[in-house]
């Protein structure tokens, strides 16, 4: 059936007219633009060696226009300027900085008779990848890491060639650039990442891609309380078994980095002189310490790690004594994303001791993100290497395969969500790379409404049971800041409890006790992982 849409969704779009689209597709024999009515061509891209194939998709449409004026209407999604576009990456060279609009578009009819098409210079739909079905954008900007840094003149001669604009450099990672298509280019971004690649040049050569990675979160609103006999996922049968790890610590000394949509620092029931900005890679200008909120999602992380405690009001936090340092993305769909992620990642892995991450997509493909975790997180903490968490995702299909990058590296702690039943929730994503699971169903914590008052509300999704685990890693490097993230990573997983009906049994690959590809380990358990780390004092 999967196979029969495709073919009928290919065949509509072939339909279309040359006047309604004017994207190029790609072949391997050729480079001259051709009409995306060609369906006798392939659209795809390359990732670490191997093609991908894609269909377009015309429910959505990325546009860039020549100018900041754009289209207003109810059909825009999302939309953002450009503002750091030139034909040189060295700033001396520039002779102007070229503002251009990009907005995303439900649908492109609604905008082609609205203005003249001069002002649009480049225009993309979305595509559906013909590997796993998942819809995703993809913008007008490439990412490329050079083989060496001296090899920054041979990507400006291909610039050149192929009527390129600079974007931006990656001050944290500085192999990694990421240049600009548009009307004069000899391609859209497609054609010249194939282009690009087969000169064999650079080390990457990936397009940008746009997913919503939100969609990762789930949350819904219900009566608040914020009482602490109201947070079963601290106390009770199916909880983290808080009370007694606190007695023991409060996460004294140690600094969690949260990449999510910023957090209200100014809510009453945060401390504020531990609870601050970091950075946001988002921003045009200084990234450094900048607040910004784009949404409630981050706060209601950083309540569930780090909400007061004996304050009279609200909700107490796992580890309330833990420094949290934010750094913000809108986390929606956008160009530049990966560029954006992958230096949070970098200066989160190389400034905090615990990361956590509640988002993550299916589409989503980035070695710019990849190299962030890989090489930056195992070298964090004076070579100790940095906690990483991940949450496993959502999904409210039958594919619950685990979100990327959760599912990247081996290293990186992933979690799933459990009810307070003790079973795993209808939406949690899981499989192979599953390590454990926490409360992640009506999880009580802070939050920001839209006009900015302060409260308290109720939290699903593994978004929220992520960040259980990464304040129990908080406790166990506040009682043992020696440990390496590895050690971390053992004794959260080995002290996990085995719960709900689920065969547990000794995989080769997992060392660390029975497993499940539901449940992972088990349910985490703070109290068991504290005892753990005291005894590696001993």
């Amino acid at each position: 059936m999967k196979k029969l849409f495709f073919l009928l969704l290919l065949a509509t779009f072939a339909s279309c007219s040359k006047n309604d689209i004017t994207l190029s597709c790609n072949t391997e024999e050729e480079s001259t633009p051709l009409p995306i009515e060609d369906s006798s061509k392939s659209f795809f891209f390359w990732y670490k060696g191997e093609k991908h194939y894609l269909i377009p998709d015309s429910t959505n449409f990325f546009v860039v226009y020549n100018d900041t004026n754009a289209y207003s209407s109810a059909n825009v999604i999302n939309e953002g300027i450009y503002s750091n576009l030139s034909s040189s990456r060295t700033k001396s060279k520039l002779s102007k900085t070229n503002k251009q609009k990009w907005q995303i578009i439900k649908g492109y009819d609604s905008i082609k008779n609205s203005r003249s098409t001069t002002d649009i210079c480049y225009k993309s739909p979305f595509f559906i990848s013909l590997k796993n079905g998942n819809t995703f954008g993809i913008s007008n900007l490439i990412h490329i890491r050079l083989k060496e840094i001296d090899d920054v003149s041979i990507l400006e001669s291909q610039m050149e060639k192929y009527k390129l604009s600079f974007y931006s450099q990656n001050e944290f990672m500085p192999l990694w650039y990421t240049v600009s298509c548009n009307d004069y280019s000899m391609g859209n971004a497609l054609e010249i990442c194939d282009l690009l690649y087969k000169t064999n040049l650079f080390a990457y050569v990936e397009p940008d891609f746009m997913d919503d990675l939100s969609m990762s979160i789930t949350s819904f609103q219900v009566p608040n309380d914020p009482y602490y006999n109201q947070q079963w996922n601290l106390h009770g049968n199916y909880s983290i078994n808080w009370p007694a790890a606190s007695t023991v610590t409060k996460g004294e000394n140690v600094n969690i980095g949260l990449i999510d949509q910023g957090v209200a620092f100014s809510h009453p029931d945060l401390n504020s002189s531990l609870v601050v900005p970091a950075f946001d890679a988002s921003v045009d200008g200084e990234h450094w310490f900048v607040n910004g909120l784009y949404g409630s999602h981050g706060t209601n992380c950083a309540g569930i790690i780090a909400a007061k405690i004996n304050n009279s009001i609200g909700i107490t936090g796992i580890c309330p004594n833990v420094h949290v340092h934010s750094y913000s993305d809108p986390l929606v769909l956008r160009p530049n994303t990966s560029q954006n992620l992958a230096s949070d990642l970098y200066v989160a892995l190389t400034s905090d001791d615990v990361v956590s991450c509640s988002w993550g997509s299916n589409s989503l493909i980035s070695s710019e993100i990849e190299e962030a975790i890989d090489f930056y997180g195992p070298w964090g903490r004076n070579n100790k290497g940095t906690v990483l968490v991940f949450s496993s995702g959502n999904s409210d299909s039958s594919i619950k395969d685990v979100l990327y990058p959760a599912n990247h590296n081996p290293y990186i702690l992933v979690v799933g969500a459990t009810d307070s039943n003790g079973q795993l929730a209808s939406f949690s994503c899981y499989g192979d790379e599953i390590d454990v699971v926490a409360p992640g169903v009506n999880v009580l914590t802070l939050t920001n409404t839209p006009k900015g008052s302060y409260t308290f509300d109720y939290f699903t999704g593994t978004s929220a049971a992520c960040p259980h685990v990464a304040a129990i890693a908080a406790l166990i490097l506040s009682v043992n800041p020696e440990l390496t993230n590895i050690e971390v990573n053992n004794i959260i997983e080995s002290t996990a409890r085995k719960i709900g009906n689920y065969n547990y049994s000794i995989v080769s690959n997992r060392l660390n006790g029975s497993w499940n590809k539901y449940m992972g380990y088990g349910l985490v358990d703070a109290a068991a992982a504290v005892q753990a780390a005291q005894q590696t004092l001993n």
